[in-house]
Order: C-alpha cells, then sequence, then structure tokens
C-alpha cells in the first residue's frame, strides 16, 4: 500500500478553517487518491461515494481554483503545493523523483515554475559527450530541433541503444543517413566511447563553455553549480608528477621501516620480560 505525507497542521490554517466539513473532506480526499506526482483524475461521482455526501461540483471548482491547475481539457487536476511537501525539491539525480518528473513532463506542466531539477536524460547526455558536434561533419549543433542521436548500427540491423552505438548527429547528416549502414550513406564511422548520465553531470560541472551551450539548447534543464575552481587549476609537467609520486613512494617506505623498527622493539621488550620471569622462579 503507497504512504505519503499528511499535513497535520492544515487544521490550523485559516484558508482551511473557513471550509465546510464536506468541503474539508473533499480536500483531503483528492490529496490521499491523487497519484504520486500530485495530479488527481477528475471524478465527482466517486468523490461523492467516498465521502458519502453530495457535491456542488462547480462550487468546489471555484473554491479551490487557486490550489490546482487544469490538465487535459480539466479531465484532470494537478494539486498545488503537493511535490513541494512531498519531495521538496525534485531532483534528476534522486531515482526516486524520476517518475514524478516524467509524470510532469507527460502533462506539460512547467517544471521551471514549480522549482524543479529537470534530469538529464540519455539523449542530452550523448550531446555532452560529443561536446554538441555532429560526429558525421563536425559541425555545431545549436539549436535542439537540430539535434537528433543517430544508431550508428541501425535498430533493423539489430543495433542495440548503449552508448557505444549513439553518435550525435545534425538534422542534415541524420536525414541523409535515416535507417542505413555507414558504409551505405557514405559517412566515415565516428568514434564514439561508452559513458553514462552521471559522468554528463560532472563533464557540465566542470566545463563552463559546454555548460553555457548546454543551457543555450536545453535551455529548461536546471544545472549543478560549476565549479569554479577547475577553471584555474595549473597543469603539472608529467615529469614533475613523477617527482611527486616518487616522494610519495618514499615517505612510505620511511613509514612501513618506523611500523617495522617498532613491532620489532615491542617483541624484544615482551620476550626480555618473559626471561626475567623464568629466572626469579
Amino acid at each position: 500500500m503507497a504512504k505519503r505525507f499528511t499535513d497535520t497542521e492544515i487544521h490550523k490554517k485559516r484558508w482551511f478553517r473557513k471550509f465546510t466539513p464536506i468541503e474539508k473532506c473533499f480536500w483531503r480526499y483528492i490529496c490521499d487518491v491523487c497519484n504520486h506526482a500530485g495530479i488527481w483524475e477528475v471524478d465527482f461521482e466517486t468523490a461523492e461515494f467516498f465521502i458519502n455526501d453530495k457535491l456542488n461540483e462547480a462550487k468546489l471548482r471555484e473554491l479551490f481554483k487557486d490550489r490546482y491547475i487544469e490538465i487535459d481539457n480539466g479531465k484532470r487536476w494537478f494539486i498545488k503545493g503537493f511535490v513541494e511537501f512531498q519531495y521538496g525539491k525534485l531532483s534528476g539525480g534522486n531515482p526516486a523523483h524520476n517518475s514524478v518528473i516524467k509524470i510532469l513532463d507527460k502533462h506539460s506542466i512547467e517544471l521551471e515554475e514549480l522549482d524543479i531539477i529537470r534530469p538529464i536524460d540519455k539523449r542530452m547526455s550523448v550531446w555532452v559527450r560529443d561536446k554538441g558536434a555532429c560526429l558525421y561533419c563536425n559541425k555545431e549543433i545549436k539549436k535542439e530541433e537540430d539535434f537528433n542521436v543517430d544508431h550508428i548500427i541501425p535498430k533493423s540491423q539489430h543495433g542495440t541503444d548503449s552508448y557505444k552505438n549513439l553518435a550525435s548527429s545534425c538534422f542534415k547528416c541524420n536525414s541523409k543517413k535515416s535507417g542505413k549502414s555507414i558504409s551505405v550513406a557514405g559517412f566515415v564511422k565516428p568514434k564514439v566511447q561508452e559513458y553514462h548520465i552521471k559522468k554528463a553531470y560532472f563533464d557540465l560541472k566542470n566545463n563552463v563553455d559546454l555548460m553555457v551551450k548546454f543551457k543555450d539548447i536545453f535551455g529548461k534543464t536546471r544545472l549543478p553549480k560549476v565549479d569554479q575552481s577547475c577553471q584555474h587549476k595549473s597543469t603539472v609537467a608529467p615529469k614533475d608528477k613523477d617527482k611527486d609520486m616518487d616522494m610519495v613512494q618514499e615517505k612510505d617506505k620511511e613509514q612501513d621501516k618506523e611500523e617495522i623498527t617498532k613491532e620489532t622493539r615491542s617483541k624484544i621488550n615482551r620476550l626480555i620480560e618473559k626471561l626475567k620471569g623464568k629466572k626469579s622462579v
């Protein structure tokens, strides 16, 4: 059985206190039966059955008009404040939140209005991996409508959805390749690597220029704060790195020697004590 938080302070709130008992029951009812994204399938007949009283639909719509958003031509209500109360701030990095975000996206509920962080999906992460360039013509992709994820080996030829078979492509190249193989389409096979959505977050966080380009294309998507310090880190020459490694290894060896000598001394001391004990006997 699904469980959710309930507002124990609601009876102290002025806006709720002014309602009649039936109206209060109706509000609590829709908050309980809505789905986990706060969307209620509008059904006043069923509501009357469970509340066990007649409901004035027109009056209830007017009373609560500021507390819900009508979606799907009035067939559903999105309850304002439900998501924030149940989850706080939604995050694409939290698997428990992803299904909620998908439902809100499906019903075209503006995520930024709800202060929700929209997740980076696999399609976006391919763009990040390929640095926003078409892997067939090497041109920069500047608009989302011009961005396509192409299957290098087409699905019709048993190509998979793994990152190693996905490539960023512009609209022109994608249309030219369509469901053809690389050789038939006349392209050079792009070099791609395995990737992950978490890696996309990391790469964006540590690359200001890429972050700016990403926002220009996927404007509604919110991202983690950029680590500005990474833009100013000085590079260390390989020789210097080798020296540092040698110093670390030397220190480790010295520590090992100290530990060995300590153990040896303690063993010697224990043997001396044992010998003294035997002599006294």
